[in-house]
């Protein structure tokens, strides 16, 4: 495509990166198609194995061999992609320690139980960046021994400590009903308590919603 087109296309579509240097669209690039192949749940090395030598093919039918060594250029392997998946997810998750230690924020969280008859914790933060109210992924733990509000509160709390989050800065808590969660004596509610009094504590409707949906 021409210079010009692309420029346009660039101007007009995708404002927010108009002006950024080359070597950030690049990152951003290899960044998408990461995403891309990690959506797609396959290993790694269909990178190497399938979506490189077809991108080449495509290449070469447009331009010629002119660019193909670019692209040939380009490391797939599988440890190479690994490390990279793990780089963009500190990277991911730097900023986001850094937002929320200096702002506000609200915390969802839920205790399931996978395939395996493991407990998992997912935590959620909610915060407002830049006048926009956002919602991130925090993580995913498996619970050590007996799921008690004990042990989901220590869980969370190592989090907090290891990553330099102030409890302070965490103003409500949204769970479902589960006594572990919201127990006012032994669940994961009293632990909090003990540090915030006056922290605000929240219940999920999605399950009773879902169930309303379904009737």
């Amino acid at each position: 495509m021409k210079p010009s087109k692309l420029k346009r296309h660039l101007e007009t579509k995708h404002p927010q990166y108009s002006n950024k240097d080359e070597q950030f669209i690049k990152r951003h690039e290899n960044s998408l198609k990461f995403q891309k192949k990690q959506k797609q749940k396959k290993p790694h090395l269909i990178g190497e194995s399938l979506v490189l030598p077809a991108a080449i093919k495509i290449v070469t039918a447009m331009h010629g061999e002119a660019y193909t060594n670019d692209l040939k250029s380009i490391l797939l392997s599988n440890n190479t992609v690994s490390r990279r998946i793990s780089n963009i997810y500190d990277d991911i998750l730097k900023q986001l320690i850094n937002r929320l230690q200096s702002n506000y924020f609200a915390k969802q969280m839920d205790e399931s139980t996978d395939i395996s008859d493991f407990s998992q914790l997912l935590v959620y933060g909610r915060y407002i960046y830049k006048e926009e109210i956002l919602k991130e992924f925090l993580f995913c733990q498996t619970l050590d021994g007996r799921t008690t509000g004990n042990n989901i509160f220590t869980l969370i709390n190592t989090f907090f400590e290891h990553n330099e989050i102030s409890w302070s800065v965490c103003k409500a808590i949204c769970t479902d009903g589960a006594a572990t969660l919201i127990g006012s004596k032994k669940g994961c509610r009293a632990k909090v308590n003990e540090i915030l009094p006056n922290i605000l504590f929240t219940h999920c409707m999605i399950h009773r919603e879902a169930l309303a949906n379904s009737v």
